[in-house]
């Protein structure tokens, strides 16, 4: 009945979380080609870039992160979901969750498009400065999620402590972890 669906949703959020992370890792860390981050000078970007031949495992790779960032929204809602139940309306932490989840993946997903392009037009003769600039919209958009994700802990966090609807060493992992996203960020 009811609390069989409930088990079958709470286990696809709780999948398709812990799918994110490692797809997400295994495509940027374990498959990245090893392309100069935004930390290299201008000259140096925009050279890999026009140097590098675009193979099959660079789009696969970018098959895969798009899977893993598709993984993200649905953990979002079941979470967010979870967190109103156990919340009951009292507040609006669980509206925050989703809200700042949703809003999180599709600034993920916006960073790709820099990205792509990148792929798609660097053997057309980048230049040096559009490249890097390419490179740095993605980097951006990246550390711009640290804030997205840190106010979804934050609220995550409060709620998970206060109803228990998890285990709460995961609520005060959230309550920790969230304004160390945020103090990371002028250092990024």
């Amino acid at each position: 009945g009811d609390s069989v669906s409930t088990s079958l949703l709470t286990r696809l959020g709780a999948a398709c979380g812990a799918l994110y992370v490692v797809i997400a890792v295994i495509a940027n860390d374990a498959l990245s080609p090893g392309s100069p981050d935004s930390t290299a000078s201008t000259q140096a970007i925009g050279a890999w870039w026009r140097a590098h031949e675009v193979t099959t495992a660079n789009w696969a790779i970018g098959f895969l992160e798009l899977i893993a960032l598709l993984c993200f929204p649905i953990f979002v809602v079941v979470l967010a979901w979870i967190l109103q139940r156990a919340d009951q309306g009292r507040t609006w932490l669980p509206w925050a969750v989703l809200a700042m989840g949703l809003l999180s993946a599709v600034v993920k997903l916006a960073s790709g498009a820099p990205m792509f392009a990148l792929l798609w037009r660097a053997d057309d003769g980048i230049s040096d400065g559009l490249a890097a600039a390419m490179v740095d919209m993605n980097g951006a958009s990246f550390i711009l999620t640290w804030a997205l994700d840190a106010a979804m802990l934050g609220a995550a966090g409060g709620v998970i402590v206060s109803t228990r609807c998890l285990p709460r060493w995961l609520g005060w992992w959230a309550l920790v972890t969230a304004p160390l996203l945020l103090a990371t960020i002028p250092f990024a």
